[in-house]
């Protein structure tokens, strides 16, 4: 019977691996910075929809649809800050974990309610540049989520998995010295 001893599985290379990354770099710590910076963009042009009526949010999209919406853009910007704050991947995952199943959530209700219309999506932009994303529709935007929904929720337990695998590896003493057995005086 051969032995198994020495050979790791893809999780747990994949842990090794991100144990290896956990400490950020000061580009990808600041690089934060940057995300957090592009969320509130978001809020503010869909708080711009919400605010000139473009029609963009539908009748349906009342007080709780509004505190969904934003609030998950919101509370998105918490990883961000943490990991520019701590500096460490692993320390952060449980509220990723957490975000991402708000996420989930939120995007099966939105899709059961549909409180969008994606042809005023450009209605706030300058109509010199509204082509850029006038594009997108509502069924595209209900597949993208039909597929996003299932593996947000697959990624997301591979995260909480790889968090208790690295937080086992970090915790671990590393490689201590053999240590001399103790002679007898003579």
């Amino acid at each position: 019977m051969e032995s198994n001893i020495g050979v790791m599985s893809p999780l747990q290379r994949r842990f090794e691996k991100e144990a290896a990354r956990n400490v950020l770099p000061n580009a990808e710590r600041f690089g934060q910075l940057v995300g957090i910076v592009f969320i509130f963009i978001f809020v503010f042009y869909f708080q711009s929809h919400l605010s000139m009526g473009t029609g963009f949010f539908r009748s349906n999209f009342g007080a709780l649809e509004a505190i969904i919406f934003f609030g998950i853009m919101i509370f998105g910007v918490l990883p961000a800050i943490l990991k520019f704050i701590f500096g460490r991947k692993n320390k952060v995952r449980p509220l990723e974990f957490v975000n991402n199943v708000l996420v989930v959530i939120a995007g099966i209700y939105f899709l059961s309610t549909w409180p969008f219309d994606f042809s005023h999506i450009a209605d706030v932009l300058p109509a010199d540049i509204q082509f850029i994303i006038a594009w997108l529709s509502d069924p595209l935007m209900q597949i993208l989520m039909m597929i996003g929904i299932p593996i947000l929720s697959i990624v997301s337990i591979i995260e909480m998995l790889t968090y208790f695998g690295v937080r086992r590896i970090l915790e671990e003493p590393g490689p201590q010295p053999p240590v001399e057995p103790i002679q007898p005086p003579q």
